[in-house]
């Protein structure tokens, strides 16, 4: 993320179920959406609704994503921790 990567490149988040559902869904209102517009034009409430219904799935998406990337930020914090506390006692193990 600092780099300009998105919270998509982790791992945690190409494995997880509910991204892949939600993506399913996303693929399945997008071909729904084409075939609309070709139907019935960018007017039509069908089309309309279908146009609500994908951004609300992409906000269920990013906020997925956030979720995940939140409990990873957690993790490395704790892992951060654990490190200077064995480093303190290596530290303090060599100086006695």
């Amino acid at each position: 993320m600092a780099t300009g990567g998105s919270p998509e490149s982790i791992g945690e988040a190409l494995n997880s179920d509910t991204i892949r559902q939600l993506r399913a869904q996303e693929a399945d209102i997008s071909r729904r959406l084409s075939d609309l517009e070709q139907r019935y034009g960018d007017k039509h409430p069908e089309r309309i609704k279908a146009e609500s219904e994908r951004r609300n799935v992409e906000t269920q998406i990013q906020a997925e994503l956030s979720r995940i990337l939140s409990n990873v930020q957690n993790e490395v914090e704790v892992s951060q921790t654990r490190l200077n506390t064995l480093t303190a006692s290596l530290g303090a193990s060599k100086a006695s």
